[in-house]
């Protein structure tokens, strides 16, 4: 199964690289979670649509390597 944490961090530093999107992570219960923040007004669907294509895309690419 691996390391979920460090997954998360490896992660996180892929899709920063990549570049499309941003997000961060925090710790939460102890944890290394990623974080989206999603909050200005013109913000729309199709942004927080290609925000989760990326993290499944970059997720899947780092679960194959």
């Amino acid at each position: 199964e691996g390391d979920a944490d460090e997954f998360n961090r490896r992660l996180a530093e892929r899709i920063q690289a990549d570049g499309r999107i941003y997000l961060s992570t925090t710790r939460l219960g102890g944890r290394n979670v990623l974080r989206l923040a999603v909050l200005n007004v013109r913000t729309h669907r199709r942004e927080v649509d290609v925000a989760i294509e990326v993290i499944r895309e970059m997720a899947e690419v780092l679960a194959a390597a």
